[in-house]
């Protein structure tokens, strides 16, 4: 019985020295960058780098962004494939000064912007003050106060006719 407790022993402390000389967890992060538009060699680019995520058991995926836009197909496949993952993607648009912009997102935001500005659809007429605009915000680097700004300043908006409400006691 003694031998059996001295060997039970001896088992435990070996178990323990060994658990201890065991590295911790270091988080794996995997890093990719993309500094041009979306089209299928960069979309294969950011899925491979998924899978290689996936595969080494990364516990998070970061996408460093610069690009002006590119292929809707190809931003499915990115998108479809960062769904899928089992590391978290996140993606990250820098460093400071860099943008990722579509030109149909800023054109249909504009077009909707102007849409409420007037009280009103926009009809064909109003698509030359919509481009301007559009044109304007990439001056203003496509930050959201830019569009406004360019709303606000456009022919459309300046010309807008407003309606009196009619209130109880108003003639």
């Amino acid at each position: 019985m003694r031998r059996v407790l001295l060997a039970a022993l001896f088992l435990n402390c070996v178990a323990g020295y060994l658990a201890a000389q065991t590295a911790p967890h270091r988080p794996l992060a995997i890093v990719a960058e993309l500094d041009g538009i979306i089209h299928p060699v960069s979309a294969e680019y950011l899925i491979g780098v998924i899978d290689q995520a996936d595969a080494t058991g990364a516990d998070i995926v970061v996408i460093v962004l610069r690009t002006p836009g590119g292929l809707l197909d190809s931003t499915r496949d990115i998108v479809s494939r960062m769904i899928a993952s089992r590391a978290p993607v996140a993606v990250f648009v820098g460093p400071a000064g860099a943008r990722a912009a579509s030109a149909g997102f800023i054109l249909t935001l504009a077009e909707r912007l102007l849409t409420y500005g007037l009280g009103r659809g926009t009809e064909y007429y109003d698509m030359p003050a919509i481009r301007a605009v559009t044109r304007q915000a990439g001056d203003g680097n496509y930050r959201f106060s830019s569009i406004v700004i360019g709303i606000v300043k456009s022919l459309p908006f300046q010309s807008r006719r407003t309606v009196a409400a009619k209130l109880p006691g108003n003639v």
